[in-house]
């Protein structure tokens, strides 16, 4: 007990000691800020705030909303720090003023005067206009204003040393105790790990330290999704320490992208969620949308004051506590570095921190769809009464988010029994058993009231067949599947899933990454491919990508229907990406270890090979069959007599044989290029069939070169361009034009190259059998 009361004590110490300095942080913190009235151009008073942060937030908030000529006005109190200034620094995007004690400077920029000004409380007053009316005109808004001492080190004006009057001696005294709080927490937390890396050594604490990472994580994923939910939507309303808060958040976080309210919120889903929200009765009463969101969405309106930011708040709460089920599935897959790595790149992913401030349902539904996958990898390690009610009760919660949620829990629970697992199949059985009761019990109600109600227990589904078949051009259809059997014939209808279900959800992912570190979203996107092939090689992993392929399957198809390939659709399969990335980097950290000892350079060796021979047969299967199912799709139409489209996609390859270039940048489309005197295209136009070819023709610069295009040895004219611009070119190939293997193949025959023309250049080609 000796031994154990001092570490007990500290323990008490540390946590007493952060609650104190918390509180007196806090306390410090509201009563700081600088008065702000913001006046329209003819001198009224739009709007007043006791303490407001030095920053253009409620200006651009009240703009947004209602965009007109307008002036904020600071006053207050600047503490200034030892050893005071000698110059004072304002610059703006608009006309500015600033006047601290007797120093006044006026800028209409970037401006400095030279005044020495002591420590110490000094007056302060700024006003400031922006340079246009209007958040579209003038995106990038600043105010900014910074004291230099004479050494040359810049002080810009905090918050934390303002105030609207004087420092009395007790504000003294909760400065110095707040700093005095903070160091002693501080050092007690330190000694506490020392003294556990004492007794149990480092790796032991490090282990016993990562809920701590964890929750500095969520902490961090929390502050940044707060940040942006006042800035974009809070705005006007947001009382003066969420302002101020935010405004902290944004001088402490890295990256180059910046948030702006927003002039349309609360526009389609969010707006149905939130009429639904406050006209529902019952839980369970029958609605063309899953009732746990409204329901979670009506409790953030009540504790909001019935205030609309409920529903951005349920949304960013959503996506911070995705944070933490993302360190557990990356703890249950690999380990606890996996997991926090891929925990911290969802933390910072811009795109996802932007829509979790839109009041979208995608958030909660990634963070049930991940909370499920943890579940099933825990109940195939341990069935027992616990793991099973977890699973059972996040999956029934995940099916009154989202009611297609069928499609990731039947394939992952039967993937949690069929694969083999330090379990009997028998425990697993009875632990799924007892997880699909919970199911039913939590889901099964809504379902009766639908099948009672509108006579359909998927009525929350098949509703919205209507719009996306009407979005796809044609008539309304009653449910899902009469839409697709109407939309799609059956090759056409396996190549969009397969497409909807790889490349699609992976390629539009990444982008937000960047924000952090330019380069990371690219690295992040190759060590994520990178380390599919590894979770392959482990059972866990199969279940994992089961069930995150089965949580988008339902979009699979939608991908290319307006309207159906949004971003947020694919966001529940991310957490497994991110995890993938992690492992990789683990994973390959472990490795090259290993090939440094003799001992284990063997083992090594063949991890490699085995995830190398892994990774170059799913690229080889993923090539392969996106080509055939291409080539499917095309002579599947034609055949039906109806046209087909090829596009620049990585299956046309298959159409476009030898002495084509695939070509594609930023902001540049996609197309083919000829490379060369000669080129052929393969359509699969059957014998006896009359077909016009038209093609989109582009130029890069200057004129096109002339290019004359053959079918055999039948000549079909010559195609011209003109420079800088696309052109359509048509032939027709009546039943006389030679076939091989059931294909016409065309020939472009190039003069070769010249210095003042540029090669032929196809966007796409349609086919239009007679």
């Amino acid at each position: 007990m000796s031994r154990r009361a001092p570490g007990g004590r500290l323990w008490v110490l540390a946590l007493g000691l952060s609650v104190l300095a918390s509180f007196v942080w806090g306390l410090r913190f509201t009563r700081s800020g600088l008065a702000l009235q913001v006046r329209q151009a003819g001198g009224g008073v739009v709007a007043s705030f006791e303490h407001a942060s030095l920053n253009t937030l409620r200006t651009e908030a009240l703009q947004a909303r209602n965009p007109s000529d307008l002036r904020a006005e600071w006053v207050g109190y600047w503490d200034v720090p030892a050893p005071g200034f000698d110059e004072l620094v304002l610059k703006s995007d608009g006309v500015a003023s600033a006047r601290l004690g007797d120093a006044e400077i006026a800028a209409t920029g970037p401006h400095r005067i030279r005044s020495r000004i002591p420590p110490g409380p000094r007056r302060l007053s700024v006003t400031y206009e922006p340079a246009m009316s209007g958040a579209e005109e003038a995106p990038h808004r600043e105010i900014f204003l910074k004291g230099v001492t004479s050494d040359g080190r810049s002080i810009p004006l905090a918050r934390s040393r303002t105030s609207t009057r004087p420092l009395s001696p007790v504000d003294e005294i909760a400065r110095w105790l707040s700093v005095i709080l903070a160091a002693g927490a501080l050092f007690s937390w330190g000694r506490l790990f020392l003294l556990g890396v004492k007794e149990a050594g480092l790796a032991a604490m490090a282990r016993r330290w990562w809920p701590a990472v964890a929750a500095v994580l969520v902490l961090v994923a929390g502050a940044l999704r707060f940040e942006a939910v006042v800035v974009t939507y809070w705005g006007v309303e947001a009382p003066d320490w969420a302002e101020g808060l935010s405004s902290a958040i944004r001088d402490l976080r890295p990256g180059g992208f910046e948030h702006a309210p927003t002039t349309h919120p609360y526009e389609g889903d969010p707006f149905s969620y939130l009429m639904i929200a406050r006209t529902m009765g019952a839980f369970y009463e029958p609605s063309v949308r899953e009732p746990l969101f409204p329901a979670l969405t009506r409790v953030a309106l009540m504790l909001s004051g019935g205030r609309d930011i409920g529903i951005n708040f349920v949304s960013a709460i959503s996506s911070t506590l995705v944070a933490l089920v993302i360190f557990a599935l990356g703890y249950r897959l690999s380990s606890a570095l996996s997991g926090a790595i891929a925990a911290f790149l969802w933390t910072v992913e811009w795109q996802a921190i932007v829509l979790s401030t839109q009041g979208w349902r995608d958030d909660l539904f990634a963070l049930l769809v991940t909370t499920c996958v943890v579940a099933m990898l825990a109940l195939r390690r341990s069935p027992d009464r616990l793991t099973g009610s977890l699973l059972g009760i996040a999956g029934g919660l995940a099916l009154l988010t989202r009611l297609t949620s069928f499609s990731f829990l039947i394939p992952g629970v039967a993937a949690v029994l069929l694969l083999p697992a330090p379990a009997s199949r028998g425990d697993r059985v009875r632990a799924a058993g007892l997880a699909a009761l919970w199911m039913l019990l939590l889901a099964g109600p809504f379902m009766a009231a639908c099948a009672i109600g509108y006579g359909d227990p998927f009525h929350a589904i098949n509703v919205h067949a209507a719009f996306y078949s009407r979005r796809a051009g044609h008539g309304a259809t009653a449910n899902v599947s009469q839409m697709f059997s109407t939309l799609m014939s059956p090759w056409e209808f396996v190549q969009t899933g397969l497409t909807g279900l790889t490349s699609h959800p992976f390629s539009n992912k990444w982008f937000g990454i960047g924000a952090l570190l330019p380069g990371l979203d690219e690295a992040a996107r190759i060590l994520a491919l990178a380390g599919l092939p590894v979770l392959l090689w482990r059972a866990d992993g199969v279940v994992a990508i089961v069930a995150f392929l089965g949580a988008i399957a339902p979009y699979a198809w939608t991908w290319n229907i307006p309207g159906g390939d949004e971003w947020r659709f694919t966001l529940p399969i991310y957490p497994l990406f991110l995890v993938s990335a992690a492992v990789a980097v683990e994973t390959g950290w472990g490795i090259s270890l290993g090939l440094t000892r003799s001992a284990s350079r063997r083992d090594s060796g063949r991890a490699i090979a085995r995830y190398a021979a892994t990774a170059a047969l799913l690229a080889g299967f993923g090539s392969w069959s996106a080509r055939w199912l291409e080539w499917r799709r095309v002579s599947e139409a034609i055949e039906s007599r109806r046209p087909a489209v090829i596009g620049p996609e990585a299956g046309a390859r298959v159409f476009f044989q030898s002495g084509w270039k695939s070509e594609a940048g930023a902001g540049k489309a996609a197309s083919f290029a000829i490379v060369g005197p000669e080129a052929r295209l393969r359509l699969p136009i059957p014998a006896d069939l009359p077909a016009r070819v038209v093609m989109r023709v582009g130029a890069a610069e200057g004129p096109l070169r002339d290019v004359r295009l053959l079918v055999g040895d039948m000549d079909l004219g010559t195609i011209r361009g003109q420079p800088g611009r696309a052109d359509l070119a048509a032939v027709t190939l009546d039943a006389r034009a030679p076939r091989s293997r059931g294909a016409v193949e065309l020939r472009f025959l190039s003069p070769g190259s010249a210095a003042d023309s540029s090669p032929l250049v196809l966007l796409w080609v349609r086919i239009e059998p007679f």
